[in-house]
Parts: C-alpha cells; structure tokens; sequence
C-alpha cells in the first residue's frame, strides 16, 4: 500500500491494484474493524472496584484503629521547678499514663502557662506548698487529654502520698463541652473547599488558572465568613472574635479548594482518588478533632499539621480559648499548602494549554518528504 496526494491536497491510500481507498475519520484504513471500546470499558471498571475494596478496608481499619481505643502516645506536661514532690507525682503520671507523659521544666509558673497557651502542653505542674503540687489543666487544648490527665492525677495520690490539687485553667465553653463544634467547623470549611474545587472542575470550563483561582478565593472568603456567621450569630454554638477564625477558616477552604484543583491539573479524571487519600483517610483522623494529637503515631502528627484540616483544627482553638495567642503556626501552614498546590496548578495548565504542532503542516511535511 501506498500513499498518494492529488491536486486537491488529499491523501489517499492506494492498493497495489491501483484502487484508492479512502482514510476512515478515526485514522483507520477503510474495512478495518477499530478495537472495542467495551473492553477498555471493563478493564477501568475491574481497576475501580479493586480500588473501592481497598479504600473501604483502609477506612474501616485507619478510623476503628485509631478512635475505637486511642492510647496516649505524647503528652507534654510544663513543669515548674524541680521539687522532689513534683518529679514524684510526674512519675506516678507517667506511670499511670503508659510513659506518655513528656515534663518540660520551666523556671517560672509565666514561662511553662505561656508554652501551654502556645499549643506546647497539656498543663502545668508546681509546687502549692509544702508537701502538696497543683496541676492546672488546659480543658481547650484537649478535653479528652485533660480527662486523662485528671484520672491520672487523682489515681497518684495514693501511689505517691502527695495530695494534687486540680485546676481548670482554660475551661470549654459550656455550648461544646468536648470540642466538636470547632471540629465541625473546620470539617465543613476543608470540605466544603474541597467539593467546591471539583464542581468548579466538572460544570464549569473554558476558565483561564487566574479566573479560576480568582473565583476559588472569593467562594472561600464568603464561605468562611458563613460558616463563622451560622455558628456563632445564628446558632451560637460558640462565642469567638471575627477576624482571626474567619481567616483560618477561608484559608483552610482555599487551600483545601487548591488541593483539589492541583490534584485535578496533574491527574484529570482520577484526582478524587489521592484527593481522598489525603482528606479522608489521612486528614481527617490526623486532624486532632476526633482524636488528639496527643493519641496519634508520630508520623500521622507531623503529618496532619500540614494539611488543611489538622492545621486549621489548630488554629481554630487558638484563636477561641486562647485570645492571648496568635494562630501563627497554623496560618503560615496553610499558607504554604496553598501556595505550593497553587504552583503545581498553575503549572499543570500551562503544560495543558500548549499548542500542539498543526496535524496539517505535519502531514504536508511528510509529503515532501517522501
């Protein structure tokens, strides 16, 4: 078979017997059956249902293994001085709390409070007296730590003959007991950003990456602001100030919204399968919402700080309980996400919109040049 170009600068592929066939549209030579589209059909519905059983498996095993029954793993414990009663009942916690407990020594009771109300600890201990300690709690750092910690304390007495008195030195607030309202929040805040991102993606095209990132941002600012809206002025379910939790939640949305959008440049029509990955299996038990940091596995602590939920998790409590603190940590984390997941976008779409040499001139060169 041979190719032959006519005055009409059509190409036509010409059989050994001098009869032209004509091209069919799809690239395929006339009288040649294309392969069947049902069988690439199947194999991608064999590869999804695979991965459906692996996910529902991994789910069921990441949140029963690590919220049936968490066990403490890290909790720092400020402690003030070195009195030999207090280093006895740090023992005794430690004991009673399976070698969890980390003491921080502080040389003032200012120095190891502030630490706490930066997000270091868990509480602070010195000395009350001859003979006695107090053990302030920080209830808004981690109501289900302070619990322990409280349990521990009273079960040392008897261990150490060294009475403890408890204290309660930055309380929940009465409308959320155990912290799940500011969970909630960021959950509606990540999430909602993250199946924002991919409506964008699937119902709206045609959008340059500036249009797109532009129109990402303001949904996240207004979502932000709602969210903060509907929980503190319409249902207060919490009191807190205006400004730093409306940044925290906005900037969790945006990054979470940039996640996806990132996701969906490099990967197309598979992105909800990482996307999921890092929100649902990874993210959201990491978070410290449903479990505290202090009862996760060290490599799921580092990494919940760094996506958008655990970090926006972190910042939300800062900026309720603890007015005298700055979410900063928390800020400059989902700050970089975004930034990092809005670099691979952009990039992403450059790499997509590139023109592509025209198949004409192509074809015309191979012409000449045979």
């Amino acid at each position: 078979m041979r190719y032959q170009t006519g005055p009409e600068t059509e190409q036509r592929m010409v059989e050994p017997t001098g009869k032209a066939v004509r091209p069919d549209p799809a690239g395929e030579p006339a009288g040649e059956e294309p392969a069947p589209r049902s069988r690439v059909h199947l194999k991608a519905a064999l590869v999804l249902t695979l991965l459906v059983t692996v996910f529902a498996g991994a789910l069921a095993g990441i949140y029963a293994g690590l919220m049936a029954n968490p066990h403490p793993r890290s909790i720092p414990v400020m402690v003030v001085g070195r009195a030999d009663t207090t280093q006895r009942v740090v023992r005794a916690l430690d004991r009673q709390l399976d070698s969890a407990v980390e003491p921080m020594t502080h040389g003032t009771y200012r120095q190891a409070l502030a630490h706490v109300e930066h997000g270091g600890g868990y509480a602070v201990l010195q000395s009350d007296g001859p003979g006695q300690v107090r053990l302030e709690l920080s209830d808004a750092s981690s109501p289900s730590v302070a619990t322990l910690l409280r349990t521990a304390a009273q079960n040392t007495v008897d261990a150490t003959g060294v009475p403890v008195h408890l204290a309660d030195r930055h309380p929940m607030q009465t409308s959320d007991p155990q912290g799940t309202a500011l969970f909630y929040l960021t959950f509606a805040a990540t999430g909602i950003g993250f199946l924002g991102a991919g409506q964008f993606a699937s119902h709206i095209e045609g959008l340059t990456a500036t249009q797109r990132i532009g129109f990402l941002a303001t949904s996240s600012l207004l979502g932000g602001l709602c969210i903060h809206t509907v929980a503190e002025r319409l249902l207060g379910v919490l009191h807190m100030p205006l400004v730093l939790p409306w940044a925290v939640l906005s900037l969790a949305m945006f990054a979470s919204a940039m996640m996806f959008t990132a996701l969906h440049g490099l990967f197309g029509k598979w992105a909800m399968l990482p996307g999921y990955v890092l929100t649902v299996l990874v993210g959201t038990p990491s978070s410290g919402g449903s479990v505290p940091t202090a009862l996760l596995p060290a490599p799921l602590r580092t990494l919940g700080d760094w996506l958008p939920q655990g970090a926006a998790m972190d910042g939300m409590v800062t900026s309720v309980y603890f007015p005298e603190g700055f979410p900063l940590l928390a800020l400059f984390r989902l700050t970089v996400v975004a930034l990092v997941c809005t670099l691979l976008y952009v990039a992403a779409a450059r790499r997509s919109t590139r023109p592509a040499p025209a198949p004409g001139r192509l074809r015309g060169g191979l012409a000449r040049a045979r």
